[in-house]
């Protein structure tokens, strides 16, 4: 609750600071936004009404500045050396509209202010830590606190927000074990059709980055490799599933023609243009839209057309029209170019469609590795994990850095905001 209301104030400052105002020449004044703004009338927004002004009855009429303007213009002062400019920029933008606090330009204000300045760092870090707890991101916020104490290891409000945040840590941390371990225990006991969906599911869990430590492969390559020992169900390990639609054609027959290319009520020794069936263009067969079937059109012509008198155009399913319309008309069927006739149109054999890779398996083939699962590595691996949950070993919340900012978010030392970028 208390939170909700400093929001609203911080949200109504705002709209006080950035304000347009109209001044009268009675002396009154008049703070909101400006709705018109016409040549014998002013039309203002107040946070009570909208009132509207003849041009006799004003002074003056004064533009404020929006948030995003004045960010921008405190943004480009940066100049890649001053920390406390960077760190004003940030505190700035917490007390600004919401849709001004863009996380990533918070982060590296507060993160380059650290940087330039150790001065600054528990200040910065503090501050983009609170926002990031108020905004739910709890385990971010732990790392911002961490980093509070790197710069000032007696700073209270850090130590008590970090205490806490590494017990909820913690326990979420023996939750996601749990699962880890269910995960590759079945790989320990070669059952690896059970392991492989289990293994997908926790590859950002805690602890699974530890994988390549004992196993010698991440988790998902080791669900990777299982995948190509074990032949996919749904698939058969083909890694392609077929579209239900045309049942794995990639075309489906057309019904306006059924199926001859020819228009049923063409007329006796028809014209090219009068028999084609503009449907399916002549074909008999509609690519599949399930799908998204491609396949190519051969184009003839009665003349010349670019020096060929046979055109190939790649067709897309659903949007055949598109393609045709560029090089010949569809409704007297004569090229662009050269006025020539339309004399046949074929296709070509299918490019793409039919098919799906198939989900369950990420297009994995059956393809069993000659080399064997190291089963070894997986044992050290569900053993470290056991003596984690059985409290042998400690599981570790955020720990103090080695710097008071996040390298992560200034890596590429682009400090100077120039041409609506970031740059060195």
């Amino acid at each position: 609750m208390k939170l909700a209301l400093q929001l609203i104030l911080v949200a109504a400052c705002a709209a006080v600071v950035f304000a347009d105002k109209i001044v009268l020449k009675d002396g009154r004044t008049f703070e909101g936004e400006i709705l018109e703004d016409a040549p014998d009338h002013v039309k203002i927004k107040t946070a009570k009404s909208a009132l509207t002004f003849t041009r006799e009855q004003i002074e003056s009429v004064e533009r404020g500045v929006s948030p995003l303007q004045e960010r921008v213009k405190r943004m480009e002062a940066l100049d890649g050396e001053n920390a406390a400019a960077y760190l004003d920029l940030a505190v700035w933008m917490v007390d600004a509209p919401k849709e001004i606090q863009d996380e990533k330009t918070l982060r590296r204000a507060c993160n380059i202010a650290a940087f330039l300045d150790p001065s600054c760092a528990a200040k910065a870090q503090l501050l983009l830590g609170n926002w990031l707890l108020a905004a739910g991101k709890r385990p971010d916020a732990a790392e911002c606190y961490a980093r509070v104490l790197k710069a000032d290891e007696g700073n209270a409000e850090a130590k008590k927000q970090l205490g806490t945040l590494n017990a909820e840590i913690v326990e979420t941390s023996k939750k996601s074990l749990v699962l880890l371990r269910a995960a590759v225990q079945p790989v320990r006991e070669l059952h690896y059709g059970e392991a492989i969906p289990l293994l997908r599911k926790v590859t950002k869990v805690y602890f699974a980055d530890k994988c390549k430590q004992y196993v010698k492969i991440s988790i998902e390559d080791l669900a990777d490799d299982l995948q190509k020992r074990v032949p996919c169900v749904t698939c058969k390990g083909s890694a392609t599933r077929a579209c239900a639609v045309c049942k794995g054609t990639g075309l489906t027959e057309c019904v306006n023609c059924k199926g001859t290319g020819v228009r049923l009520d063409h007329p006796p020794n028809p014209t090219f243009a009068q028999e084609i069936c503009t449907h399916c263009y002549h074909t008999g067969k509609l690519l599949c839209t399930g799908c998204d079937a491609e396949r190519y059109l051969t184009v003839a012509f009665s003349g010349e057309v670019n020096g060929k008198n046979k055109v190939d155009i790649k067709i897309v399913a659903g949007v055949e029209k598109v393609a045709l319309s560029e090089i010949c008309s569809l409704s007297t069927w004569k090229s662009r170019k050269g006025d020539f006739k339309v004399t046949m149109i074929t296709a070509g054999a299918l490019v793409k469609g039919g098919t799906f890779t198939c989900k369950d398996c990420k297009g994995i083939k059956f393809d069993p590795p000659a080399t064997e699962v190291n089963t070894f590595g997986i044992t050290d691996y569900v053993n470290a994990i056991d003596a984690l949950l059985s409290g042998k070993e400690k599981i570790e919340g955020v720990v103090i850095p080695e710097t008071a900012y996040d390298a992560a978010d200034i890596a590429d030392k682009k400090f100077k905001w120039k041409g609506g970028k970031w740059e060195e």
